[in-house]
């Protein structure tokens, strides 16, 4: 039974190493070929300084290219020359001095491989590291005061003890004994000493000369403690000077003595038949500011030689491996001519370790997975892994090489090693590819971007970002999401940012970790500081939440604002925020009474209103409104929603009316009038509304039309009273002046539309007295040369359509209130009218305005050429047709005037877009058939070309009613007069294939044929398109009319003139008729006639018909035919310009001088028919 250590041990991870192989394990062999490169160049180099340049990015495998080198130089290796490769690593010796470093680590290789004597390379050690040198140390004592004194009194001690023992108590035995010998020598070698320190001191102390015997009390320069010093320590064994030798270590050897001494070296180890070969490694690991002054020592190596000398086999030999890349860039050197001039001049030869492309590194992939797992990984889980690598190659475009396939596959196997597969090796894979996005910032799993997608796609894991989660915060893949969104979820939900949550929704597992933050802090929510809840909802409303969690998450925040007591003002953003609950619920039951509940808490207190104003309130009580309408639209029907938003009453003062009018206005969903009911006075909303005119003019200009269902007529007369008073009476000649003469124009403008049409007669009366007083006319030029031109074309319009005709307004007299400059004012404005204006922008201000104020008939006829128009009238006009502003048009009019606006627009496209806009207009045709036929050509052809697909078509139906339902005598009068009826049927005989009633239409067309031929009628208008008419009878049709025209001619006389207009008009029916079946008639009327006619109409017509007279003269009459050729004869030859086609004529027809009498006589040229076929 196997123990823990033993179970544990096998689902371990083998670490792979990261050395250099010995033989080539990808695929594509590259590594093997430039191995055979490199000892190519080796060899050539042998007995030469010289460089090999071994370039490639970190991890190409660089090194295993120089391991499978060696491998290879070793197979040539002889009795003769042996190869042997010192490697030095710049890398690990980076803190050294490189001289000092390379030749300790050349010695310490030469002697591990045995290549030279000990000796030898010991003096080479002394020399590279050591300096023999004598030096001499000189020592002193020096004393304290307390030191000398305590020495000097030393030798007295005896003395003293002898004075002060016990001996020296008791009474003397004997005085006269003298002391004993003891005592004699003691006191004298004290006295000796005493003598010797005093001796010493006065010849350290003075300068003495001894020699000749002279003393001076002058100093020696030593200080009185030193001199006490040195003579209390004469006795002592230290020595005052020293000399040792000692070996001292000194800097890195110069430049000369490190080739010498390493040419040495090389001399005689190569001298032994072996040739060394110097790899220099990982110079593209070095800090970048020291690159440049390695490279230059490497490459002196192989440049510089140790003296003039030269030894046998000293040549230096190296093999540099580099990252071209990282090295040109810590140099400088960078550009492709700076970069190969300085490769050149560096290596003799250079050859490049590509890295491996991924078919070739596949195996050596997988056989390193391999070789890491020891429990079995199956292909297709290997194959993931390897994707998952190779687009992170491609993706950060890094090449694959043997380093970074064997740092990977460790690092896989030590998070295997720590889960044990309970994640899975894909999401470590997808982990340790994206380790670094993922650490540089807490939040970095949360951002949708961090993993890209393809990563997740090729792993095809379920909760992978789960287990990625689980790697980075070292947790259970359980409690992952959890770790990993909890406290952000509950940070974004408060925070102002709506973008903070949304982000976290992106990441997997949010929704099940926001239910959990919502669990119970909602209803905490409502007792923290206000401005809390409405975030929250403002958050949740930004993510996009199923319909089963939304309801979760929404019911206990609606549950907390129905119990909720918080008054709203003045914040009315919360009341929005929490409209946005009304949507969150999804209920169309609950939505409804949630929206009542915030409508019903809109409000404020009377200090409150009074501080922001009531138009102010409006406005935001009206905004709070829509946001509560609009969450519930989302929710409920149609029928609901109208039924919620007119039971809202706006229950508010006149003036906070107009705020919401104001808000309603900016919003532009719906007229405020329209829906909302209000229990305001309607006088008093006048009234507040003439106030506003006066304070916010231009923000009245905005509410009126909000306000237009609560006013009548009366109200918009009394308006409008009030805003020509002030026009009338105040000239507004100030710059603050200038908004509200803008405002209250175009409110006097608009007050024209408010009242109608009904009332346009009432408008004009009540504005009229200002364009004779000139004070219109003075707020247009005063709001020109202010360059307000909206405002000044908007009194010009005004004063252009309350004019009775295009002539001048006369000069008033001066103005009660504004005097003489009236005058000015007016002039300026005929001026105006009689020349124009340059200024197209102002033109395009004046017709944008004008529609409203008068009928587009007005403007057209004192815009088109004629008496009535003038300069900007026309100007006017053409822009009015360009933007196609029209109102209040008469169609009848503007149609008939058709053809006149296109010649006076001269612009194609833009007319077209006039035509096409007319569809928007009444066009009932049908009872009117007189003004159908007045009707263009012009217009009909252009809305048949550009606007049949619109309501026009109405025309074109109109038109083809009345011709299909004309009478035989409309139609015979059409063709005798060519009238409109007849043009009508042109036109759209061009269009469509339109085929008036036979029995009507052919009667009248043989009449005129008929009458054509007798010369009783021309045809003046249509010639060219008279074949038009002809096509109206259909094919067929036209076959029996050739037929019974060619039988009314037995009953007529043939006008020439007329039948040759027959032959050019009915040209089809002519070529149909069966002139064979009476060939007498067809001789005597028709082809006698047209045989000698100059016409070219007749010698077309004769000439494809000469098969049909040989026939003709066949089957006629002697008569007939004798008249026939008599007219041919009868013609002079020297009379006519053709005499060349007579004379054919008559070569064709047998005619000579004498065939005349011939016939006279009964021959007969021209046999029988019977004859002539025998």
């Amino acid at each position: 039974m196997k123990n823990k250590n033993e179970e544990y041990m096998q689902g371990t991870t083998r670490i792979l190493q990261d050395s250099p192989a010995e033989i080539d394990e990808f695929g594509g062999k590259g590594h093997d070929r430039t191995a055979n490169a490199l000892v190519d160049a080796l060899n050539q180099m042998q007995g030469r300084d010289g460089a090999v340049g071994l370039e490639g990015s970190w991890g190409a495998g660089k090194s295993t290219v120089i391991r499978i080198a060696q491998k290879k130089l070793a197979a040539l290796d002889g009795s003769n020359l042996k190869h042997s490769i010192f490697t030095f690593d710049l890398w690990a010796h980076q803190s050294d001095d490189f001289r000092r470093a390379f030749l300790e680590s050349f010695v310490a290789w030469l002697a591990a491989q045995k290549m030279l004597a000990s000796e030898t390379l010991d003096k080479a050690r002394d020399e590279i590291r050591d300096r023999v040198k004598s030096v001499t140390v000189e020592s002193t004592k020096k004393y304290n005061a307390f030191g000398i004194v305590f020495i000097l009194i030393l030798p007295l001690l005896p003395f003293i003890y002898s004075w002060l023992g016990p001996s020296a108590l008791k009474p003397p035995s004997d005085s006269t004994s003298s002391p004993s010998w003891p005592f004699h020598v003691a006191l004298t070698l004290v006295a000796v000493l005493y003598g010797s320190v005093a001796f010493r001191f006065v010849n350290l102390f003075y300068v003495v000369d001894w020699r000749h015997f002279r003393f001076s009390l002058a100093r020696s320069g030593k200080s009185f403690s030193d001199a006490a010093s040195n003579c209390v320590s004469m006795f002592s064994r230290d020595v005052e000077s020293e000399t040792t030798k000692q070996n001292i270590r000194e800097t890195d050897p110069t430049t000369i003595e490190f080739h010498r001494i390493f040419r040495n070296l090389l001399s005689g180890a190569q001298s032994r038949g072996i040739c060394i070969i110097n790899v220099l490694d990982n110079i593209d690991r070095l800090p970048k500011d020291s690159v440049a002054n390695t490279w230059s020592e490497v490459r002196a190596l192989f440049a510089i030689r140790g003296g003039p000398g030269i030894q046998p086999h000293d040549n230096v030999l190296v093999v540099l491996p580099y990252d071209k890349k990282f090295v040109m860039n810590a140099l400088g050197e960078e550009g492709e001519d700076k970069e190969a001039d300085f490769i050149e001049k560096t290596f003799s030869r250079t050859l490049r370790v590509a890295p491996p492309i991924s078919h070739d590194w596949r195996s050596f992939f997988l056989a390193k997975l391999k070789d890491c797992f020891s429990k079995a990984i199956d292909e297709e889980l290997s194959e993931r892994l390897f994707r998952l690598l190779r687009y992170s190659f491609q993706k950060t475009s890094t090449h694959a090489s043997p380093r970074r396939i064997i740092h990977f596959v460790n690092e896989l196997g030590a998070l295997d090693a720590q889960w044990q597969r309970t994640i899975s090796l894909e999401a470590c894979a997808v982990y340790i590819l994206n380790r670094k996005e993922i650490e540089s910032k807490s939040d970095s799993l949360q951002k949708e971007g961090t993993i890209h997608p393809r990563y997740v796609q090729i792993a095809n894991v379920d909760d992978i970002h789960r287990e990625i989660a689980a790697l980075a915060f070292n947790v259970e893949p359980a409690a992952a999401n959890q770790v990993l969104l909890q406290d952000p979820i509950a940070k974004a939900l408060i925070s102002s940012r709506v973008e903070n949550l949304r982000k976290l929704a992106t990441v997997p597992g949010f929704d099940d970790v926001l239910q959990d933050v919502l669990q119970e802090p909602s209803r905490e929510w409502l007792l923290t500081p206000e401005g809390v809840l409405d975030r929250v909802c403002v958050n949740l409303a930004g993510l996009q939440l199923d319909d089963a969690r939304a309801k979760v998450c929404w019911r206990d925040i609606a549950s907390d604002i129905q119990k909720s007591n918080i008054a709203i003002w003045p914040d009315i953003d919360v009341v929005k925020a929490f409209s946005l609950a009304i949507s969150g619920i999804r209920s169309p039951l609950e939505a409804p009474q949630l929206a009542r509940k915030i409508q019903s808490i809109l409000g404020g207190t009377p200090q409150e209103i009074e501080q922001i104003g009531l138009f102010d309130y409006g406005v935001a009580w009206f905004s709070a409104s829509m946001a509560i309408q609009e969450s519930l639209q989302a929710v409920v029907t149609d029928d609901v929603f109208k039924e919620f938003r007119q039971k809202t009453i706006i229950s508010l003062n006149s003036t906070a009316i107009l705020g919401c009018a104001h808000h309603c206005a900016q919003s532009g969903n719906y007229r405020l009038s329209d829906v909302h009911q209000t229990q305001c006075d309607r006088q008093q909303l006048e009234q507040s509304f003439i106030n506003l005119v006066n304070s916010k003019p231009s923000i009245a200009l905005a509410v009126l039309n909000q306000l237009s269902g609560y006013f009548s007529i009366d109200n918009f007369e009394r308006l409008q009273i009030e805003i020509l008073s002030i026009l009338k009476t105040n000239a507004l000649g100030s710059n603050e002046d200038e908004p509200k003469r803008a405002a209250l124009l175009q409110i006097a403008k608009m007050l024209c539309l408010k009242m109608g049409d009904g009332a346009l007669e009432k408008w004009k009366a009540l504005v009229k007295p200002l364009t004779l007083d000139g004070s219109l006319a003075l707020h247009a030029r005063a709001a020109s040369e202010a360059g307000d031109k909206s405002s000044s074309a908007q009194a010009v319009a005004m004063l252009m359509a309350l004019q009775d005709s295009t002539k001048p307004y006369p000069i008033p007299s001066d103005h009660p209130q504004m005097g003489s400059v009236v005058i000015a004012a007016v002039q300026w404005f005929n001026d105006l009218l009689s020349e124009g204006t340059d200024d197209a922008e102002f033109i395009a201000l004046i017709a944008k305005a004008s529609p409203d104020l008068s009928p587009f008939g007005n403007w057209l006829r004192r815009g088109l050429p004629g008496d009535e128009a003038t300069i900007l009238y026309a100007q006017v006009l053409r822009e009015i047709i360009r933007t196609v502003n029209m109102t209040r048009l008469n169609s009848y009019e503007t149609l008939g005037a058709y053809p006149e606006i296109k010649t006076f627009i001269g612009d194609d496209e833009v007319v077209f877009t006039f035509l096409r806009n007319l569809q928007n207009w009444n066009l009932s045709f049908k009872s009117d058939k007189a003004k159908l036929l007045t009707f263009s050509s012009i217009l009909i052809a252009d809305i048949q070309a550009q606007a049949a697909d619109t309501s026009l078509n109405i025309i074109l139906e109109s038109i083809d009613k009345v011709v299909l339902g004309a009478t035989q005598e409309e139609w015979q009068q059409a063709f005798s007069e060519q009238n409109d009826l007849l043009r009508l049927l042109i036109i759209r005989q061009k269009d469509t294939a339109l085929t008036p009633p036979v029995s009507e239409y052919r009667p009248a067309l043989l009449d005129h044929a008929v009458s054509l031929l007798k010369g009783g009628t021309k045809i003046k208008k249509f010639k060219q398109d008279w074949q038009i008419v002809v096509d109206g009878l259909g094919q067929h049709n036209q076959t029996t009319l050739a037929g019974d025209v060619l039988l009314a001619l037995s009953n007529i006389v043939v006008n020439d003139e007329g039948l040759l207009l027959f032959i050019e008009c009915y040209r089809e029916i002519a070529d149909r008729m069966k002139f064979s079946e009476y060939p007498n008639i067809s001789l005597n009327q028709v082809y006698s006639k047209l045989i000698v006619s100059p016409s070219p109409i007749a010698t077309e017509f004769i000439d494809r018909h000469l098969n049909e007279i040989d026939a003709l003269l066949m089957d006629a009459s002697n008569e007939s035919r004798g008249a026939f050729i008599e007219t041919i004869k009868s013609q002079s030859i020297s009379d006519r310009q053709d005499a060349d086609r007579l004379i054919d004529l008559r070569k064709r027809f047998r005619i000579t001088d004498d065939t005349l009498e011939e016939e006279r006589d009964g021959e007969n040229n021209y046999p029988a028919k019977n004859e002539e076929a025998k």
